[in-house]
């Protein structure tokens, strides 16, 4: 990224996203489970990554909150962006309590607002007003670069929607990996089931 050129990082964390977007400002959107923590603190501290610009939990669901306190608790973080549903989960606790422990204020972006990332590329959010808790409430950052747009959608079923009508738009999704529905079981399912006594 020395030439100011665009770098997305897809992070395997197994069952989930966790991207993260090289560029003049660094985003990171979710972090796995809990015990991928270590292997995104890990893999940042190898590019010598010290501020993470924005912090984007697209949804509370732990296979996307997890590993979040982690990279609060090991980098410098600018702005902390959350969606506007609720959540009940330790691993959803423990991310928020690690970001205002730090002094930050975790808060749902505007709709409108674009967030420069560098010269010629911009992030917007959409599915902000979104109510209830879940895959409906997922943050969808749609990320602009020259003439190429990427749709990052967490578990939003309304992302197809915005890339049907988005010329030109890239949808990488979870819902594609064949693994998936098996680290769900082992790994959300479990914290679900515990959530529920």
């Amino acid at each position: 990224n020395t030439e100011g050129e665009l770098e997305i990082y897809f992070l395997d964390t197994g069952n989930s996203d966790c991207i993260f977007i090289n560029a003049e400002q660094k985003v990171l959107i979710d972090a796995g489970d809990n015990d991928d923590e270590s292997m995104i603190v890990d893999f940042l501290k190898a590019l010598k990554i010290e501020k993470i610009d924005y912090l984007v939990n697209t949804h509370p669901d732990a296979d996307h909150a997890g590993g979040l306190d982690a990279v609060i608790e090991n980098f410098a973080i600018g702005t902390v962006f959350i969606s506007n549903g609720s959540a009940e989960s330790k691993t959803y606790r423990d991310f928020v309590n690690a970001a205002v422990d730090k002094g930050l204020s975790p808060s749902v972006p505007l709709a409108d607002k674009l967030f420069y990332l560098q010269p010629e590329m911009f992030m917007r959010f959409y599915n902000t007003e979104a109510k209830g808790s879940g895959n409906e409430v997922s943050l969808i950052v749609e990320l602009v670069y020259k003439q190429q747009r990427f749709l990052f959608m967490g578990d939003a079923e309304k992302a197809q929607e915005l890339a049907a009508e988005i010329p030109g738009s890239f949808l990488p999704g979870q819902f594609d990996n064949q693994a998936n529905a098996e680290a769900h079981r082992r790994t959300t399912g479990p914290e679900i089931w515990q959530d529920t006594d």
